[in-house]
């Protein structure tokens, strides 16, 4: 009765996250209830009169429509990640780093994410682009969410950077490609300096099976004895992977390791000469 924001306030910051995650969760109308509801809210009249909520408004709708678009298939699904990149730049605008930088780091990386997701399923060359700006994203994240301030953050981040590196370079033919595998096999190998074992086994072992893939990504894409030794390494993350992802705790898991280190081995061994 005070405040003639506060309505508007509490539908962004409570219940539409509310029934986002209810959505998110178990399905639903859910995440489409939540858009609903930010949508009616998120007016110019917001947006004049405090920017920041607006923003707020902006990046919960995008989070609405990404989690909407990674469930619909075909090109209701890539309008929908269509949109939630046009949302997260709206909500940039309004969102300064100078002014609040952990929010507009979180913003800026829900951008990255909706467009490494929308790169992956656009065909060339729109797809490089689009992959290379989620990486440049994340860059700029990892300058605000460092490993001294926030390491997990910074872990988790640094993962989604390495993603993006990784399928950035398998659309990128030659050395270039080569490259880009080179830097998301060192981003993922700092990332395990922080996820390690002993403190985050899951994760851990989640992290080192895309260090893995990369590194088998690179023996694929290398010539020469280097090759070899890549595959071998990519091999043996994957054995060590399986000691984490047993069969009997986490099968899926355990499955798809099976499958990347026979995938290695065969790769390994076609390269081989003689009886090594």
């Amino acid at each position: 009765a005070v405040d003639p924001i506060e309505p508007a306030r509490l539908k962004i910051s409570k219940y539409a996250a509310v029934l986002g995650r209810h959505g998110d969760r178990y399905g639903g109308k859910g995440l489409k209830l939540s858009v609903e509801m930010i949508q009616a809210v998120a007016s110019d009249t917001l947006r004049q009169s405090d920017p920041q909520l607006w923003a707020e408004a902006k990046n919960a709708e995008g989070i609405g429509r990404l989690g909407l678009g990674r469930r619909l298939p075909g090109e209701q699904g890539a309008k929908l990640v269509e949109d939630s990149v046009a949302c997260f730049r709206a909500a940039l605008r309004y969102q300064p780093q100078a002014n609040q930088p952990i929010k507009w780091a979180q913003i800026k990386c829900n951008l990255a994410t909706a467009l490494r997701i929308q790169g992956r399923s656009t065909s060339e060359p729109k797809g490089s682009l689009l992959l290379a700006e989620a990486g440049s994203a994340f860059r700029s994240v990892l300058q605000v969410i460092t490993r001294a301030n926030d390491p997990v953050n910074w872990s988790l981040f640094q993962n989604n950077f390495a993603n993006a590196l990784m399928d950035q370079g398998r659309r990128v033919y030659g050395p270039d490609g080569a490259q880009l595998m080179a830097e998301a096999v060192s981003v993922y190998r700092a990332t395990l300096e922080v996820t390690t074992r002993v403190s985050h086994p899951v994760i851990w072992a989640k992290n080192q099976n895309n260090l893995a893939i990369a590194l088998h990504e690179q023996g694929s894409r290398t010539d020469g004895p280097q090759d070899v030794k890549l595959l071998a390494k990519a091999a043996n993350l994957y054995r060590s992977i399986l000691e984490v992802f047993t069969q009997a705790d986490h099968p899926m898991h355990w499955a798809s390791a099976q499958n990347n280190l026979g995938n290695a081995l065969r790769d390994q061994g076609s390269r081989t000469d003689g009886l090594e």
